[in-house]
């Protein structure tokens, strides 16, 4: 069973005629649970629990000093919050499975992320434009990286668009993947680093 709930709560105001201020505060909580029923004479049912709730922040700016650029600057902050269990329902001290005779003992994990973001558009002739991008990306268990976008888009008519796009990314390992034991088939691996893509 997955259960999701998220609450957010935004603000937004036009500054001046070329300045625009949105910020925003949310809540994400994901539960996951499934239960392993056996037969008597061991407790039942055998549970596997695991949630990440987190915060979020973010303020972003966006500036048009001219019909023909525009400047996009904003900075987003999470603290996430995750836990993974493995406990016969009822009997939090009994963490073993009675078929394979391991458990989890709570595995807690706790990060927080910061993602700084710069985005330029200008606009060359009446059908093209660049998009510059710079995004500065850091988590506090697996460091950060500072990854670039490019693009060049080009309104050939009106229902076509041609672009070409150059863009880095960066995905830290998840909680459960740097983390994850169950004694039998999975065990941890908190060296793992984060991925960088080119495309």
């Amino acid at each position: 069973v997955n259960t999701t709930f998220f609450a957010e709560a935004g603000y937004q105001r036009q500054l001046t005629d070329w300045a625009h201020l949105q910020a925003r505060l949310s809540y994400d909580d994901f539960q996951y649970r499934d239960d392993l029923a056996y037969p008597a004479p061991p407790p039942t049912p055998f549970l596997d629990l695991a949630s990440d709730r987190w915060l979020s922040a973010e303020v972003r700016a966006t500036f048009t000093p001219r019909a023909d650029h525009k400047d996009v600057v904003g900075v987003q902050v999470e603290q996430h919050f995750t836990t993974q269990h493995s406990f016969y329902e009822g009997v939090p001290s009994m963490a073993q499975d009675p078929v394979n005779g391991v458990g989890v003992d709570p595995i807690v994990v706790n990060f927080t992320t910061v993602n700084v973001s710069a985005l330029v558009e200008q606009r060359l002739f009446e059908r093209l434009k660049l998009q510059a991008g710079l995004t500065l990306f850091a988590h506090s268990l697996f460091g950060a990286r500072l990854t670039p976008k490019l693009s060049v888009v080009w309104n050939a008519g009106e229902h076509d668009v041609v672009k070409a796009v150059y863009t880095e990314g960066f995905r830290p390992p998840t909680a459960f993947e740097a983390y994850f034991a169950d004694g039998l088939d999975f065990v941890p691996n908190p060296e793992l680093r984060a991925e960088g893509a080119r495309a």
